[in-house]
């Protein structure tokens, strides 16, 4: 198996947008603020039963009626599968991502893991994280539904704060 990327498959709303490559055997991704990458995903590798980041290894595109696409993925890693979806959010400079787990077997780890590029420092303000480019006015603020946001020693994991311990069990967190 190679590293080198594919061609990649994007979604945009105003300054931000998603940026997948394929990688291996699965999807990566970066987010974008105005062409410059803010964040990319930690992926791990095609052994790792709970990796850092949702194993997506299927990808389809849809046009979305309020105009915009929306980007489907699913995998599975171990005896688990994993989905993450990501669309315009009804705002034009906002996207939304909405990913799952569906376990059948004790998660060791759920949560999606980013890398910070340089230059980007996270500050929590109010319940939410707010991302910043040196010498830029650009912002971006991350707002987590049913999950955590930590960061710490330059990334960020968003994991889910409610799963249920009886399995098989699906987390989800946004």
């Amino acid at each position: 198996m190679t590293d080198a990327p594919h061609s990649p498959c994007s979604a945009k709303a105003g300054p931000i947008e998603i940026a997948f490559v394929h990688r291996a055997d699965r999807y990566a991704h970066q987010i974008q603020v105005d062409g410059s990458a803010w964040l990319e995903s930690i992926e791990g590798s095609e052994v790792e039963r709970w990796p850092a980041s949702p194993p997506l290894q299927e990808l389809a595109s849809h046009s979305q009626p309020a105009g915009g696409a929306a980007l489907l993925l699913v995998g599975m890693a171990g005896r688990s599968h994993w989905s993450l979806s990501v669309a315009v959010a009804g705002e034009p400079d906002r996207l939304r991502f909405d990913a799952a787990c569906r376990a059948n077997e004790p998660p060791v780890w759920l949560g999606s893991t980013y890398r910070l590029r340089c230059g980007i420092t996270a500050t929590s303000e109010s319940g939410r994280w707010l991302l910043v480019k040196a010498n830029s006015e650009s912002r971006l603020a991350l707002e987590a539904t049913g999950a955590e946001v930590v960061f710490a020693a330059g990334e960020l994991t968003i994991r889910p704060t409610d799963h249920s311990t009886k399995l098989p069990a699906t987390a989800r967190w946004q």
